[in-house]
């Protein structure tokens, strides 16, 4: 039996409408959805599967800059919104997750943070996977009141 493969395409505000969210309350998600065309950014992504997102990804660039050795840094937040992914497709998404922080590295994002609610076990262990390093534990955090863990992943400038 063939498997769907997974399909990576630029980020759009329809992907991220299409994917459920519900553990988000509606009110948020309507903000979400109605500042989509500004995370569907150049570090923003779709994977496809069967033609449907099964997962929108990226990078919201908060500022850039230079350092005081004129060499580009900046400070950015991964994110995404993750529907229905078969586990088979988990490693081509770590994967290509990978390749878009290493980007923004190169671009000169040297700080990406991100949060993981503070009961998910299985999120801890992937985005340390992806590189991240525990930051702090942020009590209440987010629109579901929810503990989350802040992490970041730090690159020197080249």
């Amino acid at each position: 039996m063939a498997f769907p493969e997974l399909i990576v395409a630029p980020a759009t505000p329809d992907h991220l409408a299409a994917i459920a969210a519900d553990d988000i309350p509606a009110e948020y998600l309507r903000r979400l959805d109605a500042g989509a065309a500004a995370l569907c950014n150049e570090y923003a992504w779709t994977g496809l599967i069967d033609d449907r997102p099964a997962i929108v990804a990226g990078i919201t660039v908060h500022w850039r800059g230079v350092d005081e050795h004129n060499r580009p840094c900046g400070y950015g937040e991964a994110w995404a919104r993750v529907g229905h992914v078969p586990r088979r497709a988990w490693p081509e998404i770590t994967r290509r997750i990978i390749q878009g922080l290493d980007r923004a590295a190169d671009d000169g994002v040297r700080l990406i943070e991100t949060s993981v609610d503070a009961g998910f076990e299985c999120g801890h262990r992937w985005i340390m996977r992806l590189g991240f390093v525990f930051a702090c534990l942020r009590p209440s955090y987010g629109v579901t009141g929810r503990d989350a863990v802040l992490y970041q992943r730090i690159r020197g400038a080249a």
